[in-house]
């Protein structure tokens, strides 16, 4: 059975770029992975062979926290399978490729 999966956006106090929390997410075939952003800017997790194709998992970046500080939420991505790459999927903020995180597909 499918399960939902979140990865947190988080701002690092002291420093200029944030955090995927957890920096590597294990997931199974078929999980939903969702990104929530906890940071005051926008941000656009892209896989990181090709961060300029911002729209592969996501149609939109994920916008900073509104003006009440609710974070803001992706929409879910699924890996149907172990991609081709192998299973574990690098990616970076394509508008800051030095934020990384994985995402490891058992």
């Amino acid at each position: 059975m499918a399960r939902n999966r979140m990865i947190s956006i988080n701002d690092q106090p002291g420093q200029t770029l944030a955090s995927f929390h957890p920096p590597n997410e294990v997931v199974k075939v078929g999980d939903l992975i969702f990104w929530v952003n906890n940071s005051n800017v926008a941000h656009w997790p892209a896989p990181s062979a090709k961060p300029e194709d911002q729209t592969k998992w996501l149609p939109y970046q994920i916008p900073g926290r509104t003006a009440d500080q609710e974070p803001a939420a992706s929409q879910s991505i699924s890996f149907d399978a172990v991609p081709k790459t192998g299973p574990k999927v690098d990616y970076v903020c394509s508008l800051h490729p030095e934020e990384k995180g994985s995402i490891t597909v058992t």
